[in-house]
């Protein structure tokens, strides 16, 4: 089950022009487990097929690993 504010921070980390605050946004609320998190979608959208989803996970994971890194 999925509350409104995970549903809406989800969408957002989805936008093409977010990828930096989605990033930012993944590890302001799971701190190192960030990248887990990207991992987790990107299986999901490989599963489902969608690997113009897979894509976008693989670049918000590129700016968690350069934030966590930083």
């Amino acid at each position: 089950m999925t509350t409104p504010r995970h549903d809406g921070m989800k969408r957002a980390m989805m936008e093409r022009n977010t990828g930096d605050s989605a990033a930012a946004a993944l590890v302001a609320a799971h701190g190192t487990m960030a990248r887990q998190k990207v991992v987790d979608h990107i299986m999901a959208a490989i599963r489902a097929h969608d690997l113009t989803a897979a894509k976008r996970w693989d670049e918000i994971g590129r700016m968690v690993d350069q934030r966590l890194a930083a």
